[in-house]
């Protein structure tokens, strides 16, 4: 039987609850203003106007709550640290580019060395003489406390398989955060030999010390702009604050690690009540933005506030696993307007933390309205373990290659009900070579609800899925989730509409399940399979 709930209400959670919306009623006591450009910036000024400060750190250790920074158009190679938070929706802290320009907060500093030749190195003699690479040192005085050249991408964690995965893609976690960039077009992280093979590539040697380079078109170093990433972070709080608000700004040129734990370039820290709107974030070397407790994917529940936040009308590009994720600390955020494309550039989908939208024990979310495009080695909106009473509504994700799905609820059983309706998936692919895929299930799905309970699949558009474009299994039987074994029950798919796949919706078990009114176009199998019953 299909539940009485009408999808055409845009603000009703499953529970039928309407969702907690909030905004900024903050009015300004005090604007600041930040201008790296103006001829009087120096932060020993006053703040006014006419006579700003020239840096975003100097903002960050005064703003109290009801007060707010505008900040002027230049780049800005620091990373932000708030100090405070604000003290409710009408005592916010704000955080705001200026109306019309460009302001970015990278995490790179221009690198412009003394290069020798290539061939001056052991390593490279022999090679084409028409190949140029370059080799330059990295000041020493930029890597203090981190050195993105020296860490990998991923820490020996249990969560990636490096047992059963092949030696490139195990070397390719083994690489180093830190990145280069050309004329701001990135070059691609190689092993030395690669070099040789085509331009574009970059080599760190083991020490940090030293970068060999080859740039795009072969062009000679000295005559293009070369940006080498020196912080992890662009905008992130060193403590757990709430009611802050970070508008406008370009965030680029993080070397953020693949989680766990998770730190992006643009971070809410753990805190609370956060709005981040109308940002961009690109060009992050694992995650984009994070809104949850960051430390572990299962943290103790301490107590603390969080959630509540606000994510609207960003763009998050160019990142490696993660567009916006977060684990704790996420209930009640909205999640609505935003644009992810080509996430999962990293190629590491097996760390099993890869998608544009990745959430763990989220509780009456909103994610909805958002556009996901061109994902490769990363799945769309991922839910994961113990997430109940979400809505998932009214995103649009096309062009996916996955192991896993454009939506997939993973580790979610009890009550109440998560809801994924009113979507459009569209143009899936399996991610080569899924060997062996996650699970023993081939990817490229639509929607894929595994080892959960309670997940209602109504009038979602899904189209040119390579695999199911629905499917409601149990992928890992017997897998506990907090002491539960799920059952796989309360599966309630309605009213989809299936184009030009080639499988049919699978549900399973039968029993306890229900479908109806999905109609599948176009060649292949019509309707579900099996045929469950309430």
């Amino acid at each position: 039987m299909r539940p009485a709930f009408d999808t055409r209400q845009p603000d009703r959670l499953p529970t039928g609850a309407t969702f907690p919306f909030w905004a900024d009623a903050t009015r300004y006591a005090r604007v600041f203003h930040v201008a790296r450009n103006h001829p009087a910036a120096d932060d020993a000024n006053d703040g006014s106007e006419n006579r700003p400060w020239a840096t975003l750190r100097r903002a960050a250790g005064e703003l109290r709550p009801g007060e707010k920074v505008v900040v002027h158009a230049g780049i800005y190679r620091e990373c932000v640290r708030p100090a405070r938070g604000g003290e409710g929706p009408d005592r916010m802290i704000a955080y705001e580019a200026a109306p019309g320009e460009s302001v970015a907060i990278r995490g790179s500093e221009v690198w412009r060395p003394r290069f020798v030749p290539g061939t001056d190195w052991r390593l490279f003699r022999g090679g084409p003489a028409e190949v140029r690479v370059w080799i330059g040192e990295l000041p020493a005085e930029w890597f203090v406390g981190e050195h993105p050249f020296l860490a990998p991408n991923l820490a020996r964690s249990g969560w990636f398989p490096w047992q059963k995965r092949p030696m490139e893609e195990v070397a390719r976690a083994q690489r180093c955060r830190g990145m280069v960039f050309q004329d701001g077009r990135p070059l691609q992280q190689t092993g030395p030999q690669g070099l040789l093979e085509a331009p574009g590539r970059f080599w760190a040697e083991s020490r940090g010390r030293y970068l060999a380079i080859r740039p795009h078109d072969d062009a000679a170093p000295d005559d293009v702009t070369l940006e080498v990433t020196t912080r992890t972070q662009c905008f992130a709080p060193s403590g757990r604050l709430g009611w802050v608000r970070v508008s406008g700004f370009v965030c680029e040129h993080a070397a953020t690690a693949v989680p766990v734990p998770q730190y992006g370039a643009l971070s809410a820290g753990g805190g609370h009540h956060w709005i981040l709107d109308g940002n961009t974030v690109r060009h992050s070397n694992a995650v984009g933005i994070d809104i949850g407790r960051q430390a572990d994917i299962r943290p103790a529940d301490d107590g603390l506030p969080g959630g509540g936040h606000i994510v609207r009308g960003n763009t998050v590009t160019d990142c490696g696993i993660t567009g916006l994720c977060g684990t704790h600390g996420v209930n009640g955020s909205l999640v609505e307007g935003n644009r992810f494309e080509r996430i999962g550039g990293l190629d590491l989908e097996h760390c099993y933390e890869a998608a544009a939208i990745k959430f763990h024990f989220m509780e009456g979310g909103l994610i909805r309205n958002n556009r996901i495009r061109d994902c490769r080695a990363a799945c769309g909106i991922w839910l994961d373990f113990l997430c109940h009473g979400n809505r998932v509504t009214g995103n649009d994700i096309r062009r996916v290659e996955t192991v896993l799905a454009g939506i997939y609820l993973e580790a979610c059983p009890g009550e109440p009900p998560n809801l994924v309706d009113r979507n459009r998936v569209a143009d899936l692919r399996d991610h080569p070579p899924n060997d062996p895929p996650k699970d023993g299930i081939p990817g490229g799905m639509g929607i894929s609800v595994d080892i959960c309970e309670n997940v209602w699949v109504l009038d979602n558009v899904i189209e040119r899925c390579e695999h199911h474009p629905i499917a409601c299994h149990q992928a890992q039987p017997g897998r506990s989730v907090r002491g539960i074994v799920p059952s796989g029950t309360g599966m309630r798919v309605f009213g989809n509409r299936i184009r030009q796949c080639r499988e049919p919706i699978r549900i399973e078990p039968a029993q306890g399940n229900a479908a109806g009114d999905n109609r599948h176009d176009g060649e292949g199998p019509q309707g579900p399979s099996p045929s469950p019953t309430p």
